[in-house]
C-alpha cells in the first residue's frame, strides 16, 4: 500500500469509523442501554372494569358516645353522655379489572427459580375530592367463613410480566409503591393511579372468595366495650367472587364477580 501502513491497520480503522458512524445515526454501542418503547395501552371493551364510586354518607361524619373515660370518674356528669363527634371523611373512587393468573419464575432464597402461579388484579384509584387524600391500602383475599386469609404478596418479578399483558395507559404500582398521597381532581387531567396486587400460594380448593380492601376511606366506627376498651372498626370494601372450578388446571375464566346468592361488592366495617 502507497501508505505505506499495513493492511490489518486500514481493516482497524476501516472497523473504528464503521461504527462511529452507526452510533452517530442512533446505533447503540455495546454496553449501551436505551429505553424500551412503551406498549400502546390496551382499549378495554364497555364493562371490562368495575367501578366503586366514592361516597360518604351522612351517618359517616359523626357519631355519638358517652365518654366512657369520664363517666368512670363520675358516672353523674350528664355532659359526658351521648357527646356529638364529627369526622371529616373523604374517601376515594376504586376501578378494578377481572382478577387473573399468571405464572413466572420467582426466586427462591437459595438463588434458584420457582415457576409459581399468581393471583393478580389491575386496579386504579381516582380522587374526586378538592384536596389530595392520603391512600395506603391493604388487601386481603380470604375464603368462605373467612378461613383461610392471604395477604397480598409483592412479587416484583411478575409486575413486568401483567404490563406486557395487561397494556395499561400508567405504570403498574405494588401495594407498597402506590401508598401516598392521590392528587385531586382536576377538570381535564388524569391524576388516577394504577397498581396491581398479587398473590400467591392460593389453595387451588377455594372457590368462594372475597377480596378485602381497606384504605379507599377514612370513614370509622368504635364501639365502647364493658371492660372499657374501646375497639375501632374501619370501613373496608368487600369484594365477592366465585369460582366454581375444581382444584386440577385452574383457569381464571372461571371467576367471577359475585356469588350466587351474594352481591357483587359491599361496605362492611372490620
Amino acid at each position: 500500500m502507497k501508505s505505506g501502513l499495513p493492511f490489518r491497520m486500514w481493516v482497524v480503522l476501516s472497523l473504528l469509523v464503521a461504527g462511529l458512524t452507526l452510533t452517530a445515526v442512533g446505533q447503540t454501542s455495546p454496553g449501551a442501554t436505551r429505553p424500551l418503547p412503551r406498549h400502546q395501552p390496551r382499549r378495554l371493551a364497555p364493562g371490562v372494569e368495575t367501578t366503586i364510586p366514592a361516597t360518604v354518607s351522612v351517618g359517616e361524619t359523626f357519631s355519638r358516645h358517652d365518654i366512657v373515660e369520664l363517666l368512670a370518674v363520675d358516672k353523674n356528669w350528664d355532659w359526658a353522655k351521648d357527646v356529638r363527634f364529627e369526622h371529616h371523611v373523604r374517601a376515594l373512587e376504586f376501578t378494578f379489572k377481572p382478577m387473573r393468573f399468571i405464572e413466572v419464575d420467582v426466586p427462591r432464597l437459595d438463588g434458584r427459580l420457582e415457576r409459581k402461579l399468581v393471583w393478580y388484579m389491575v386496579f386504579h384509584v381516582r380522587n374526586p375530592n378538592d384536596e389530595p387524600v392520603p391512600f395506603s391500602p391493604l388487601f386481603v383475599l380470604e375464603g368462605e367463613d373467612a378461613s383461610p386469609r392471604y395477604a397480598d404478596a409483592i412479587v416484583p418479578v411478575a409486575i413486568p410480566a401483567i404490563e406486557r399483558r395487561e397494556r395499561p395507559p400508567k405504570r403498574l404500582l405494588n401495594t407498597v409503591d402506590i401508598t401516598g398521597k392521590i392528587a385531586a381532581h382536576q377538570a381535564g387531567k388524569d391524576n388516577s393511579v394504577w397498581g396491581v396486587v398479587t398473590w400467591t400460594d392460593i389453595d387451588p380448593r377455594i372457590d368462594r372468595f372475597s377480596v378485602l380492601v381497606r384504605g379507599l376511606t377514612n370513614a370509622y366506627r368504635w364501639k365502647d366495650r364493658p371492660d372499657g376498651k374501646r375497639q375501632l372498626f374501619l370501613k373496608t370494601l368487600k369484594l365477592n367472587f366465585w369460582r366454581p372450578g375444581d382444584e386440577f388446571d385452574e383457569h381464571e375464566d372461571e371467576i367471577r364477580l359475585g356469588a350466587p346468592g351474594e352481591v357483587d361488592y359491599e361496605w362492611v366495617y372490620r
